[in-house]
């Protein structure tokens, strides 16, 4: 008795066919594999292209702008503004991505854009000249030959950006161990992304305080702070979610300084600075 490859072969056909078509209508997976809608069927956020242009405060086009943002896989992307100021980015439809402006000679700029709320596809954002910035200006009261300037109770200095995110102002109350805390300025702080400045010091009065503060809401879990003098580490410490830390820098015979604030745990968010009388 001869094998009947015919007659096993459309048996074994059918059956293989039967058994996909019932997978198809049952297992949710297999119907995202094949293409099929299901409700188990992941999202996939569309990338999606978005304008951007930078100009001067008096609505020049700015050439030569950096503009860094988070690919969707949170790798880090760097785009440059061309003679026009304009420059194109692909951001994902749904979900807030931060956009970092710098150029030297300029205010580092700090946006978040969510398609899902700002439908907006052309952005234009504006930079501020960095002569001195607002967390850093003194004005002193006006005096005569014969009569010197009272001393300072703060120092003043003037600050660079040397990698991460710049200091956005931010004058707003915000809630710290369920109290009310006035800031005047934010930093976005990411895992891979510490922030870091270096700042000359223009006007020595020997004494300068920085304080920081993580909201109750906030997801930072920790964050540390660094602090060198002319180029040596004077401190390194820890401010934890819900709490302010205030530090008071000796300047005395130094003429620089720097900060570097690194993520230490929780998920990606803004550090807070609060203003000190005299800064």
């Amino acid at each position: 008795m001869s094998f009947n490859y015919t007659k096993w072969g459309f048996i074994l056909g059918t059956g293989i066919a039967l058994a996909t078509l019932v997978a198809s209508v049952s297992i949710p997976e297999f119907r995202c594999f094949l293409g099929l809608k299901s409700e188990s069927c992941p999202i996939k956020d569309e990338l999606v292209n978005v304008k951007l242009i930078v100009e001067t405060e008096d609505g020049k086009s700015l050439e030569g702008v950096e503009v860094s943002f988070l690919s969707i896989n949170g790798a880090p992307e760097i785009k440059t503004t061309n003679s026009d100021g304009y420059v194109q980015i692909r951001i994902p439809s749904t979900v807030d991505i931060d956009v970092k402006l710098s150029k030297e000679g300029f205010q580092t700029l700090t946006r978040t854009i969510n398609l899902g709320t700002e439908p907006d596809k052309t952005k234009t954002y504006r930079l501020k000249n960095s002569v001195s910035t607002s967390r850093d200006r003194v004005n002193p009261p006006p005096t005569t030959p014969n009569n010197p300037p009272p001393s300072l109770e703060q120092s003043v200095s003037s600050c660079t950006l040397v990698s991460g995110y710049g200091l956005e102002n931010y004058s707003q109350d915000i809630s710290v161990s369920r109290q009310s805390q006035k800031t005047e300025g934010r930093i976005m702080l990411y895992e891979k992304s510490p922030h870091s400045e270096t700042c000359r010091i223009t006007q020595n009065t020997g004494i300068l305080t920085k304080a920081y503060a993580i909201p109750d809401n906030s997801r930072l879990q920790q964050v540390r702070i660094s602090f060198y003098l002319n180029g040596s580490l004077f401190k390194s410490l820890y401010i934890s979610h819900g709490s302010v830390l205030t530090v008071p820098l000796p300047l005395k015979n130094t003429s620089s300084y720097a900060i570097e604030c690194q993520l230490i745990s929780g998920g990606y968010d803004h550090l807070y600075t609060i203003p000190i009388s005299g800064n």
